[in-house]
């Protein structure tokens, strides 16, 4: 894969040096990408835009402009692009007095002095302009109370510090409740669903590329829950299920020899005739913790192998065939799926239940003890890009208990169960 540089429209000594020493960097970034940040060294603390190898080289690309830029200001030599002057940008492109509103409308900008008022009162308490908050050192609003910090008990005009969810703020997407003739709750069940998709489609490109498909299953298996139909997920339609099946392969074999990474599980006659096992296959329950995608898409899960391999936990490389994987899409953030009868992957029998996870309803029988998307996640320690891969299915199910049935959000668990044939990489 290779660069297509945009034209640099300035030089100098120090951009010309600059910009070779950045073509270097950018092409040992570009090729080193995919063996550096692979199943043996985790990209999970990577952000999210930044994993996958085209992206980067859009990114690479569109910042040596701007880089060059920076360097060509900081030269303070002659020429285009040295005064600081925004209009003298490289890609600087004249709008007409139409295009520059409708820009300014699209980033959600006002010049209407009502609403830049109502703003300014709202975000300002020295608002000179606003007599219901006093200015600093005045008197206070329209009843003379002191403004905060001028008397009174010091105590009490102490900030309380900001909690990790102060600022969240969760909807459900109601369009009765608008502002200034918007919608006040956009629907992120729907943004999350687009967002999903996108994921689908680059993961499809990543696994024609690279032969791992857990991006694009991820992205599809997130998709299924936000669409609601609580169908069983299977191989049927997903022309990646073979190479998942090696990906697979590959992590097992890698992190089996760490502890509790890979745990066999005895398999009763009923099990294994529920799941069609043969009778030399086995049973192990695997962490995907150690890869950002599997994990996406799988948690902790099953899978059933041919029953060639010996030792495992003891040596690496031991298992031959991943024949399928066995999961319950659910979260302790979001539905669960109470197995009554069931076995996990199957479809659902009548008995088995879908509640609220204890993360969202620790206490099913008070409706007081709900969590917010927020708390719930903070609550099982997820943050950062951690926090940020689960909130969709959180957001999908909303606040607090909730009834499934009764619940506007389209959100729901499902049973999944992948099988894999043999192919290169995976028993063949």
């Amino acid at each position: 894969m290779s660069f297509n540089w945009p034209d640099i429209p300035f030089s100098g000594t120090e951009v010309d040096a600059f910009v070779v020493a950045y073509k270097e960097f950018a092409q040992d970034v570009l090729d080193a990408y995919l063996t550096e940040f692979s199943v043996d060294n985790s990209i999970e603390y990577i952000h999210l835009p930044y994993m996958t190898q085209e992206n980067m080289k859009i990114y690479l690309e569109n910042a040596l402009l701007y880089s060059a830029f920076v360097i060509k200001q900081r030269a303070g030599n002659s020429g285009p692009g040295t005064d600081f002057d925004l209009g003298n940008s490289p890609l600087n492109t004249p709008l007409t007095d139409p295009q520059s509103s409708t820009l300014a409308r699209r980033l959600g900008c006002t010049f209407d002095n009502d609403k830049i008022d109502i703003c300014y009162e709202n975000g300002d308490p020295d608002n000179p302009d606003d007599n219901t908050v006093g200015p600093k050192g005045g008197t206070g609003g329209p009843n003379n109370e002191p403004p905060p910090g001028a008397g009174g008990d010091p105590e009490k005009d102490k900030s309380k510090p900001k909690e990790p969810c102060d600022d969240y703020s969760y909807n459900s997407g109601d369009p009765s409740k608008t502002v200034n003739g918007e919608p006040a709750n956009p629907d992120r069940v729907l943004a999350w669903k687009i967002w999903a998709a996108t994921l689908k489609s680059v993961g499809l490109v990543v696994a024609l590329t690279t032969g791992r498909p857990s991006m694009h299953v991820a992205g599809d298996l997130m998709l299924h829950y936000l669409e609601g139909s609580g169908s069983q997920y299977t191989e049927s339609g997903l022309i990646v299920a073979d190479a998942l099946g090696v990906e697979m392969r590959e992590y097992v074999n890698k992190y089996s020899a760490e502890s509790g990474k890979v745990v066999e599980k005895s398999v009763s006659p009923e099990t294994r005739s529920a799941y069609g096992m043969s009778a030399g296959d086995k049973m192990y329950q695997v962490d995907f913790y150690s890869y950002l995608w599997l994990l996406g898409g799988f948690g902790t899960a099953t899978i059933i192998t041919d029953g060639t391999e010996v030792g495992v936990g003891d040596l690496i490389g031991d298992i031959n065939y991943v024949k399928a994987v066995i999961d319950d899409y659910d979260f302790n953030y979001a539905y669960t799926i109470g197995r009554n009868e069931g076995l996990p992957g199957l479809p659902l029998d009548p008995t088995d239940t879908i509640t609220s996870g204890p993360l969202l309803c620790p206490n099913p029988n008070d409706p007081n003890s709900g969590r917010s998307v927020c708390e719930a996640l903070i609550a099982g320690g997820h943050s950062n890009l951690d926090y940020v891969v689960r909130l969709p299915v959180a957001e999908a199910h909303g606040d607090g208990c909730r009834d499934i049935d009764d619940n506007p959000n389209s959100g729901r668990p499902f049973p999944i169960y992948i099988k894999f044939n043999r192919t290169l990489g995976n028993g063949a």
